[in-house]
């Protein structure tokens, strides 16, 4: 399990419509508990911890231009699709 694995989700879920509605529907004490599940249905393994680390570095910023490519890359996400900076990605 990891943060890495949480970062990968959140990129995955942004690219997939069907797990974004799920999510959205999620609600109760649970929500957490939940989304890591349906995580794990695709593919990812993170804890609930792991995964508010996740939110946490990527709302104070704290990823790197290279990390957030290499997450994007490892996915087949191509950055400037949407108009996010790329670097050496093409």
């Amino acid at each position: 399990m990891s943060k890495e694995n949480a970062l990968k989700f959140l990129a995955y879920t942004e690219a997939n419509p069907d797990v974004q509605a799920a999510i959205s529907r999620l609600r109760g004490e649970n929500t957490l508990d939940e989304l890591v599940a349906i995580a794990r249905q695709h593919g990812f393994d993170f804890s609930k911890a792991e995964y508010r680390d996740a939110v946490v570095a990527m709302s104070e910023g704290a990823l790197s231009e290279e990390a957030i490519e290499d997450t994007a890359r490892s996915l087949g996400l191509e950055l400037k699709k949407w108009g996010l900076p790329t670097g050496g990605v093409t």
